[in-house]
């Protein structure tokens, strides 16, 4: 809790001025920010389906001109009429908040979960979970918060991957089967995206790759294989603990070995659903049910959220026991031919929405760049 209200306070120090303009009146207010960078600089890495590239903690705005009541600020726009330019990818947002009840608000509703270190959000893929094989291949986009309990379940019981986090230094990811887990130090360095990947072959090779690229291999797993009980059913975590706190997309499994080639050509494509030895697949997207969608042969959609009151105090009283909560969000991403990093805060790039602003500004804090900055929502007649 006391990290939440620490970022909060950063931010609300670092965002300096939030101004309000209408387009036939920027003339003057755009000219001093005229010099504000059009792209953003960072990596290679992109996100599935949207041509996302990550942008890193080094990214630079340094053309930005000040304005006269913020001489230092980096100037940024979030303009609504700019939804029209973009494309969208959806994402999993998996947040320490609860979610709301469909049979209405009440001042319950939207709460942070503050009754314990064990939050809510999570998606059970149920007693229809895929069981992989003795050879298997599972990959998704992560967006780590960076938040939360230090051990966050990405994706499992088994197999598993997990995400580790570190105050004073890069954090973790492990990966696993059954009983065995295995350490893989200081690779996430930075609040961004990032593609996550395990095969387990006939060769007793696991493999775990990083956007692509191959970082770490275990042997001497025979004999561990998986067994028929042991369904991948939870993604986020699972009920009594160690939730994930981030965002999550174009989850798949497979029961084959992918090779290294067919991973990195793929995990920036949409897939059609059809692929030999893909028994899930999730990007994220819902159907008129609340159901989130299984694209695989499997056909395997599961309902966003569940059954139960939304806090114990709730309980205590007696009240909404058997409400359905949906505390997860599908939320989208924006990309354009124009714009293929997404959104900058640019005048070519604006943020078309509050929310993306926010969301690029608390990955810019998290990562260390503090400048001020000053936010014009532009208005239109």
């Amino acid at each position: 809790m006391n990290k939440v209200f620490y970022i909060i306070l950063i931010f609300l120090f670092s965002l300096t001025v939030i101004s309000c303009a209408k387009k036939d009146d920027s003339s003057s207010r755009s000219s001093s920010s005229s010099g504000v960078d059009e792209s953003s600089s960072g990596t290679d890495e992109s996100s599935s389906g949207a041509g996302e590239s990550s942008s890193g903690a080094d990214e630079s705005y340094s053309g930005a001109k000040a304005t006269s009541s913020c001489p230092s600020c980096i100037v940024l726009y979030i303009d609504k009429e700019s939804l029209s330019k973009y494309k969208t990818d959806n994402y999993l947002l998996l947040d320490p908040f609860e979610g709301h009840r469909q049979n209405g608000l009440i001042t319950e509703d939207f709460e942070f979960y503050h009754e314990s270190s064990t939050f809510p959000d999570f998606i059970d893929l149920t007693e229809n979970a895929p069981t992989l094989g003795e050879t298997f291949t599972i990959e998704m986009w992560i967006f780590p918060d960076q938040l939360g309990e230090q051990h966050q379940r990405i994706i499992g019981p088994t197999p598993l991957i997990s995400f580790h986090m570190a105050i004073d230094e890069a954090s973790e990811i492990r990966y696993g089967l059954n009983k065995k887990t295995i350490r893989i130090q200081r690779i996430i360095k930075k609040v961004d995206w990032y593609h996550v990947a395990i095969t387990y072959d006939s060769n007793d090779d696991f493999i775990f790759y990083l956007n692509g690229e191959e970082v770490d291999r275990y042997k001497h797993l025979k004999g561990r294989g998986i067994s028929p009980d042991s369904a991948t059913r939870y993604i986020g975590g699972k009920e009594n603990g160690g939730k994930f706190l981030g965002k999550i997309d174009d989850v798949r499994m497979w029961n084959v070995v992918r090779s290294q080639a067919e991973i990195k050509a793929k995990m920036n494509q949409t897939l059609t659903g059809n692929e030999t030895g893909l028994v899930a697949y999730y990007p994220m997207d819902l159907n008129n049910d609340w159901e989130l969608v299984d694209l695989s042969s499997n056909n395997n959609n599961v309902k966003m959220g569940r059954r139960g009151p939304l806090s114990r105090a709730a309980t205590s009283s007696g009240k909404f026991i058997d409400d359905f909560i949906i505390n997860e969000e599908i939320l989208p991403r924006y990309f354009s031919d124009d714009c293929p990093n997404g959104p900058d805060g640019s005048l070519t790039c604006p943020y078309p929405t509050i929310r993306s602003a926010m969301d690029d500004l608390y990955k810019r804090i998290k990562n260390g760049q503090y400048g001020g900055y000053h936010l014009y929502i532009r208005g239109h007649e």
